[in-house]
């Protein structure tokens, strides 16, 4: 007979039954010895040889295991007058919870093992090929809900990181690195110096016609400014000072226009032009190596910084909550996520974890966390886990106790 045979149902019953007919057989036996003690009187033989005795050993082989059974767990605290007597299982807790923790920990759950199975377990979920498109969505969904609350917290941020570079780059220092490397070179090297003067040469006469014309102009405008102010009769009648504007442009322009390219493209002016960027390299230098530029730098930073930040956070205001959005779910940025940052990371997670596993393992604490667990249970919570678990098996056994009872009682009878 197992407890699988029987049903759920049946069994109880079973047990009850067999209890009762414990009692009641132990009862019938002290009645029948208490009337033949006082009144003499003698049940039948085959009641009273045959079929008590056999009773009588069922109801002790069942009560026998009823109670050693009850006695694990019962009482649940100590009895005083009976010599703090308590259950075995609730006295002996602490030493149940040390030696399960232990055992657990040693052969059922080594953290070694638990380590292992967390690094293989964060090496699927991080290789999962939905992964990036949930944290995707998930990120779109906070940056979208909290996009004004992660600029108003990402704008200072931002604006003194922005105006530290801008500092950086607009000191005095960096204005004569910058002037050393880059500006100073290219006015004052002899290579850069002619190339620049080429440069200025054929714009200056490409530029000769406007010269020109400019000159014309000037030159029209006077002569008429000249007739109104020093002849203002002849011009009221005979209209000079048009004339004079008219003869001013009938002069051969174009000859001069040749005349001012021949100019410029001369050696003399040439040789003025390259002495002009030397000596204007050279102040130059002097000037940005001077404190009176230094002092000027840090005064202009100074008169600016204020509306500087504060047009910086205006625009800040306008266009960070929607490039926060636009951010989080470009598809470049996600891309490269899953291509490049993704291994990466997946191959520091797992690097981190086996080179920490008995960090891991000592967190994980097993045996103490096992050994508090049971600690923390009650006795009575104890009884039911133990009936939920093997209920079943321990009625059996109470079973068990009145079969082999009466067939010990069985025996005897046959043996006597």
């Amino acid at each position: 007979m197992t407890p699988e045979s029987l049903s759920s149902s049946s069994l109880p019953f079973l047990d009850r039954l067999c209890r009762a007919a414990s009692f009641l057989t132990l009862a019938a036996a002290v009645l029948c010895g208490v009337l033949r003690r006082t009144a003499g009187l003698v049940p039948g033989t085959f009641v009273a040889e045959g079929v008590l005795p056999v009773l009588t050993a069922a109801a002790v082989g069942y009560l026998t295991n009823f109670a050693a059974i009850a006695l694990l767990f019962r009482p649940y605290r100590p009895v005083r007058w009976l010599k703090n007597l308590q259950g075995i299982v609730p006295k002996e807790q602490p030493r149940l919870a040390a030696q399960l923790g232990e055992e657990i920990t040693e052969n059922l759950l080594p953290p070694e093992s638990l380590a292992e199975e967390l690094c293989a377990a964060v090496s699927d979920h991080l290789q999962a090929p939905g992964l990036v498109p949930a944290l995707r969505a998930q990120v779109r969904r906070y940056a979208v809900h909290y996009r004004r609350v992660l600029a108003a917290a990402l704008s200072p941020v931002i604006e003194e990181t922005l105006f530290l570079e801008a500092e950086k780059m607009a000191s005095a220092g960096e204005a004569r690195k910058f002037f050393d490397d880059c500006a100073g070179p290219w006015l004052t090297r002899e290579a850069e110096r002619e190339e620049n003067l080429a440069r200025i040469v054929a714009e200056a006469s490409r530029r000769a016609p406007d010269i020109a014309a400019a000159v014309r102009r000037f030159l029209r405008d006077g002569a008429r400014e000249y007739m109104q102010s020093e002849h203002p009769a002849l011009c009221r009648f005979a209209r000079a000072d048009e004339i004079a504007a008219q003869r001013v442009m009938k002069w051969d322009w174009a000859a001069l226009e040749r005349k001012i390219a021949a100019a410029i493209a001369s050696p003399a002016t040439k040789y003025a032009l390259r002495r002009e960027l030397t000596m204007l390299g050279e102040k130059l230098r002097e000037y940005v190596h001077s404190e009176e530029f230094a002092t000027m730098l840090s005064a202009w930073r100074a008169d600016r910084e204020a509306a500087a930040r504060s047009l910086l956070r205006r625009k800040l205001e306008e266009v960070l909550p929607e490039s926060i959005v636009h951010i989080a779910t470009d598809g470049r940025l996600w891309r490269e996520l899953e291509s490049q940052w993704l291994p990466s990371f997946r191959r520091f997670v797992l690097h981190r974890i086996r080179r920490e596993k008995e960090r891991i393992a000592a967190r994980f604490d097993l045996s103490g966390r096992i050994e508090a667990a049971v600690l923390a249970q009650s006795p009575e919570k104890l009884h039911e886990l133990v009936n939920e678990v093997s209920g079943k098996h321990l009625v059996l056994l109470q079973l068990l106790g009145y079969v082999l009872g009466g067939a010990a009682g069985f025996i005897l009878i046959f043996a006597r």
